[in-house]
């Protein structure tokens, strides 16, 4: 797809579900800032595509990155961040890392071992919890989906790990 708007050509994976213009080109527009190392801040009204946008972009990224992705969203969105990544982008390779100590704990040696090219989508909570480990890695890219509960109170030790977070 090649958006009039952008000086990039998304090359979107097959997907069951067709894209609205709105959606290609705010895809257009997020892999035109990512070509330039730019970052992003997408928002809207809720409902009108954000996770559609996102899967999309994400689906069109090279798959032989090096390092992993990273997406991070509040735990009562997990399930339907899965869902939209499954619509939009089936064939991303998603590994969800939440759970107990040492269930992350063999998530981790996942990521390390044979996942390099996935998709990490987390918690902001299971992210705090493991910053020491988040903070360790370089990430293709970070997505902080969400992101304004981060600003509610109690979470400063949050905003530090987020801050932290180092993307190529």
């Amino acid at each position: 797809v090649c958006c009039s708007y952008c000086d990039v050509v998304v090359t979107y994976v097959s997907s069951p579900c067709t894209l609205t213009m709105r959606v290609v080109v705010a895809v257009s527009w997020l892999a035109s800032l990512h070509s330039h190392r730019l970052p992003a801040l997408l928002a809207d009204e809720r409902g009108l595509g954000r996770k559609a946008v996102v899967s999309s972009f994400l689906s069109s990224l090279p798959r032989d990155q090096a390092r992993p992705l990273l997406l991070v969203c509040p735990v009562s969105s997990l399930s339907s961040w899965q869902h939209a990544l499954a619509l939009h982008a089936p064939a991303l390779s998603l590994l969800t890392y939440s759970g107990a100590p040492a269930d992350r704990r063999r998530l981790r040696e996942e990521v390390v071992c044979s996942h390099a090219s996935c998709l990490v989508i987390t918690s902001y909570r299971t992210l705090f919890l493991d910053s020491s480990w988040f903070l360790s890695r370089t990430w293709e890219l970070v997505v902080q989906a969400e992101a304004h509960n981060i600003i509610s109170a109690g979470s400063a030790e949050q905003l530090r790990a987020l801050v932290g977070l180092r993307a190529r």
